[in-house]
């Protein structure tokens, strides 16, 4: 039965071999290549499709064998899962599962459970910071805008928040005067903090302005002598 099967199959394929040859030595050379190009065009789409299926789920897998952290959490992921579903008012649980779930490359999934988190506490800024910090890695600048600015806006001495802000503002968003501004308000909330002076000295080394980084720089140094990071800006830009 096979072995008639398999006959068959082979003088239809040599039938439609020849039928394609023929075929293509009649087709001007126009055709043969646009055929080419669109078998090219198909083969580079399907290429396209497999590694961008792929490739997230590597890079995921590539986050977790090196890092140690996110293979603790992978390990505790299914335990943390079912913390949180038995306590869905504890933003804590809640909390700690957004967390393994962040460790381990879940975006998506992370930035659910860090909401659920903050349904169960809305006043935790430290909540509101972390769930910024997966929209930035989103790419959803206006979004990880609102959670950090609600962060410093429940904790106005909340130092990531303002720094995470102004570096997205600054490195991401390409926009360096929103981070100064940013890096400004931070000084109000936080006066004297001469680790906000100094990445306010950098933002604005970044715009060009060499007078007014060099005006951070000197009064981190006039509070604090033996700040190595200022006094090496300082000499940088004034060599």
């Amino acid at each position: 039965m096979w072995r008639n099967i398999t006959a068959k199959f082979k003088l239809k394929y040599k039938r439609y071999k020849v039928r394609i040859t023929k075929w293509w030595k009649r087709s001007p050379d126009w055709k043969r290549w646009a055929l080419m190009l669109a078998g090219m065009v198909t083969v580079a789409a399907l290429l396209a499709l497999l590694i961008l299926t792929i490739f997230p789920r590597h890079k995921v897998v590539n986050k977790i064998l090196n890092n140690p952290a996110a293979k603790l959490y992978q390990q505790k992921l299914d335990s943390l899962k079912k913390g949180a579903s038995k306590k869905p008012h504890d933003s804590s649980a809640q909390r700690e599962y957004g967390v393994a779930l962040y460790a381990t490359g879940q975006l998506d999934d992370a930035k659910k459970q860090y909401i659920k988190a903050i349904a169960a506490n809305p006043k935790d800024a430290t909540l509101y910071n972390n769930l910024g910090n997966i929209e930035r890695d989103l790419a959803d600048y206006n979004g990880a805008a609102s959670a950090y600015d609600k962060a410093i806006s429940l904790n106005a001495q909340l130092l990531n928040a303002y720094v995470n802000l102004a570096n997205m503002q600054i490195y991401n968003q390409h926009n360096t005067d929103s981070g100064i501004s940013t890096y400004q308000k931070a000084l109000k909330g936080l006066p004297g903090n001469n680790e906000i002076r100094l990445l306010l000295g950098l933002a604005y080394e970044q715009k060009g302005d060499k007078a007014a980084a060099v005006q951070q720089y000197q009064t981190i140094l006039q509070s604090d002598a033996n700040n190595a990071a200022a006094a090496a800006n300082l000499k940088r830009l004034q060599s």
